[in-house]
């Protein structure tokens, strides 16, 4: 299992900063799962929300394997992806 380090581009902050002005929290959580991962848009469809999940709690860490590559990578999950990706679960339910 590979496990890939963390890495914020320097314009994701703007990124970042717009979808959270414009209260899109889908395209945020998608954003930050993206780059914590360094997925493709192939592996963000295939996430489930069990994938991140375990009950009500977000974990910190998750298995994911890359579709064009089919190697497993573990991501790790910082405290600002895991925050929108409450608030993206929290708004559907």
């Amino acid at each position: 299992m590979v496990r890939k380090k963390l890495y914020r581009y320097p314009i994701s902050g703007e990124y970042e900063l717009g979808l959270e002005l414009e209260d899109k929290a889908r395209d945020l959580a998608l954003f930050n799962l993206a780059l914590d991962g360094k997925l493709r848009g192939c592996d963000l469809l295939k996430l489930k929300v069990s994938d991140v999940t375990y009950g009500p709690t977000i974990l910190s860490r998750a298995h994911v394997l890359h579709q064009k590559t089919d190697s497993p990578v573990q991501l790790e999950l910082t405290k600002r992806t895991r925050e929108s990706i409450a608030a993206w679960i929290k708004r559907i339910i």
